[in-house]
């Protein structure tokens, strides 16, 4: 009886342990890893202005709201940010979106929003 109690008692423990610990599954997030390239060129005077940019550069944030995910990453003059419909979310949020944009921005997945910041006062583009 002894051992039985004692062997009971073993199991449960290392049921308990088991079935306790399974709930404890860590979660993995993804390296964020950012690249941008940008070239503006002024057709008057034929002038270029190159950016590269890599993820140290960027000041960035996401937001869940109205039912849109969005991601903001900006670094001075350039921000850029991509906006989507949560219904087109894929599970877990990993993957890849197609961007809206020409010839037929109803394809894609993701609005693009880009500003650069020319810093004379007279506006963005």
């Amino acid at each position: 009886m002894r051992k039985t109690l004692l062997r009971f008692g073993m199991a449960s423990l290392a049921l308990l342990n088991f079935s306790c610990g399974s709930g404890d599954k860590e979660v993995v997030v993804p390296k964020m890893e950012l690249a941008m390239q940008r070239t503006l060129m002024y057709h008057d005077t034929r002038e270029m202005k190159k950016a590269n940019y890599t993820t140290a550069d960027f000041n960035s944030g996401i937001s869940l709201e109205n039912n849109k995910l969005t991601i903001f990453l900006a670094a001075e003059p350039d921000e850029i940010a991509f906006e989507i419909d949560e219904t087109d979310l894929l599970n877990g949020y990993v993957g890849v979106y197609s961007l809206k944009s020409l010839p037929d921005p109803e394809t894609g997945k993701a609005k693009t929003t880009y500003i650069y910041d020319n810093g004379d006062g007279s506006g963005s583009a």
